[in-house]
């Protein structure tokens, strides 16, 4: 897709002679892209609920912030926070959305627009690079949209990272007008800097390295370089300013806790342990940047694509440019140093993965196909992308009865009642365990109840209040063990309700995996396939 003038005149690595682009054909190229991008989202249409982890907490908070003024019993629960957040681009743009739409279609709908966001932006960030994009670029994208990030549900770093290539592309259509791109990057730095905090330091650190690319791939002077340079931290003015006017400046832990941990641990003997254990869990999160059913597919299909890439690139039918390069190394080097928990926010270094796995998609130059082993390596990757994306459709259509059993338990509870959801079988983050955590917001906007949200107060605009409050202040800390240790800690919790007076109702995911039988002073209500509910007498 030819999107006028390119920067393709400082990529004297790529041999033209090699890469014979396809003729251009706009609107063709448009229309194909649109379809590769419309048959992506048919798992998310195929399920009633997106099985992610923190996506439902995102959605009705939105919920809860656009009903606020209009419902007593959520104003006695829950209590807005606007303040400047590096963390609030989502409640901006969408804490109105289910004024308009039901609940679990305004879920779907910011799903597609945030897909959009990043395939389109990676897309123009790749066309501003090379002139046009080749659609082994769009079909590359595909798995990278179900990504381990989109299903732990951090919404907002995805939409950031989508603005994040939106504004490399930008950079790069005006770098030669400098004065117009400082401009253009200081709006783009904003938005993006107020999506997510994360997402603006890759969007720095990017456009940087870039920089560093273009002065390696076509040397000219350094004064030119410099000034470039300058220029990109003149962006960073307005974020910065916005971010020690924050709340997440004052986050308990600092910048981060690393240093503390890595004292402490060292002191007692445990850090090397500690760094085996990490470098387990982060090649972990690379294996599953783009997450499937099961570990041992996305594994599979991970080392298969990235055999054929290289394969593709030996054969140079791909090109990564060494404009790209330095960019790429830079991603490599956050994987392995970013810390684990930054500015009060956690599984900071998990997020990286993905970034460098679009860089590198954005990165590629696809030549003309003028072998049948050329096409058979890119027939193989597109199967590759089918099978990945069939299965998961497939596997997510196990929800659909799944939602109706919660339906009809969650149904049973009256209106206005401060409810505990508990997943009795809450495993590590990475597990592939059939997932409930989106069951018990939606208590929240399709039962009428009060239930937990997040309400970190430096990372989401809205608290909690009244007796929602008491109840969770009230219960044991969450120590994250063994599954054993969290089936006990989940009998403790129940044991704790049944003794206060805070919570009215109780609803469980996997109850039968309790270590214990329910507590005196509650009651049996309703079960139904994973769910029971619980009445707090």
């Amino acid at each position: 897709m030819d999107l006028g003038r390119d920067v393709t005149a400082d990529l004297s690595d790529v041999n033209k002679s090699e890469l014979v682009r396809e003729g251009a054909r706009p609107g063709l190229d448009i229309i194909f892209m649109a379809a590769i991008f419309l048959a992506s989202c048919a798992p998310l249409l195929l399920t009633p609920v997106i099985p992610t982890i923190d996506f439902y907490d995102h959605i009705n908070r939105f919920f809860v912030l656009s009903n606020l003024n209009n419902n007593e019993f959520m104003r006695e629960n829950y209590i807005d926070n606007w303040s400047i957040i590096p963390n609030i681009g989502l409640d901006l743009l969408f804490h109105k959305i289910s004024n308009y739409i039901d609940i679990l279609s305004s879920a779907k709908i910011v799903s597609i627009i945030i897909f959009f966001i990043i395939y389109s932006g990676v897309s123009f960030f790749n066309c501003r690079i090379f002139g046009n994009v080749h659609y082994l670029v769009n079909i590359l994208l595909i798995p990278l949209l179900y990504s381990f990030i989109f299903t732990w549900g951090f919404a907002n770093f995805l939409l950031g990272l989508g603005f994040l290539f939106w504004g490399a592309g930008l950079w790069l259509m005006f770098r030669e007008r400098l004065l117009l791109a400082t401009l253009v990057g200081a709006i783009a730095a904003v938005a993006i800097f107020l999506t997510h905090g994360l997402a603006f330091a890759l969007y720095g650190l990017l456009l940087g390295a870039l920089e560093i690319g273009f002065f390696w791939a076509r040397p000219t002077s350094l004064r030119i370089l410099l000034g470039r340079m300058a220029a990109l931290s003149v962006q960073a003015v307005a974020p910065i300013l916005l971010f020690l006017l924050s709340v997440t400046v004052g986050s308990g832990d600092g910048i981060s806790n690393a240093p503390e941990a890595v004292s402490r641990l060292a002191g007692e003997g445990k850090l090397a342990a500690r760094l085996f254990e990490i470098a387990q869990y982060r090649l972990h999160t690379v294996l599953r940047v783009a997450e499937g059913p099961s570990l041992w597919f996305d594994a599979f299909t991970f080392v298969a694509t990235l055999l054929l890439v290289a394969t593709l690139v030996r054969r140079k039918y791909v090109v990564i440019p060494k404009v790209i390069w330095p960019a790429i190394l830079l991603g490599l080097i956050l994987i392995l140093v970013t810390p684990p928990a930054m500015f009060g926010v956690g599984y900071v270094a998990d997020r990286v993965p993905l970034f460098l796995a679009l860089l590198i998609v954005g990165g590629m130059t696809v030549g003309r196909l003028v072998s049948g082993v050329d096409r058979a390596l890119v027939g193989a990757l597109m199967l590759l992308v089918v099978v990945r994306i069939s299965y998961i459709a497939y596997d997510w259509r196990w929800y659909g009865n799944d939602f109706r059993e919660y339906q009809a338990v969650a149904s049973q509870i009256p209106p206005r009642q401060v409810v505990s959801f508990i997943n009795v079988k809450l495993y590590d983050r990475e597990h592939t365990a059939r997932r409930c955590d989106m069951y018990g917001p939606l208590l929240i906007s399709l039962h009428g109840q009060a239930s937990q949200l997040f309400a970190i107060p430096t990372a989401q605009p809205i608290k909690l209040s009244g007796k929602l409050l008491a109840g969770l202040s009230d219960l044991p800390k969450h120590i994250r063990s063994s599954p054993s240790a969290t089936r006990d800690y989940n009998s403790a919790v129940l044991s704790r309700i049944a003794e206060q007076s805070h919570f009215d109702y109780v609803l469980l995911c996997n109850a039968s995996d309790l270590q214990h039988a329910f507590p005196d002073g509650m009651s049996l209500v309703a079960t139904r396939g994973r769910f029971t509910l619980l009445k707090v007498r």
